[in-house]
């Protein structure tokens, strides 16, 4: 038996911000809310399991609560239930991100 570390294979990973300076009360409370919907869905587990993790602080501190969708590195702003309830439906079940709330995405060069 190995002491190694091991991962559940997921499709995508959404870190969502809930730290002190943006939105702190609003980012944890939609993490939450993020992490129940996700059970509600069945993408908490199986072949199109989307990981979810908390991030401290992304640097940015301005326009929170925030996230970040993950292999493909598109950062949202300003979400509520209602944009992240989209963002659930249309990027991470869809493959297409919500427009109106990215404010950034990674270069894939």
């Amino acid at each position: 038996m190995s002491d190694n570390p091991s991962v559940t294979a997921y499709k995508k990973h959404v870190f969502v911000c809930t730290g002190p300076r943006c939105a702190p009360e609003e980012g944890s409370r939609l993490y939450k809310r993020f992490k129940e919907r996700l059970k509600e869905l069945g993408l908490h587990e199986g072949p199109d399991r989307i990981a979810r993790s908390q991030a401290h602080c992304f640097g940015i501190c301005k326009g929170g609560p925030l996230a970040v969708v993950y292999p493909e590195g598109v950062w949202y702003h300003h979400l509520t239930d209602e944009l992240m309830d989209r963002v659930i439906e249309e990027h991470l079940r869809q493959g297409k991100p919500v427009e109106e709330g990215v404010f950034h995405v990674q270069d894939s060069e």
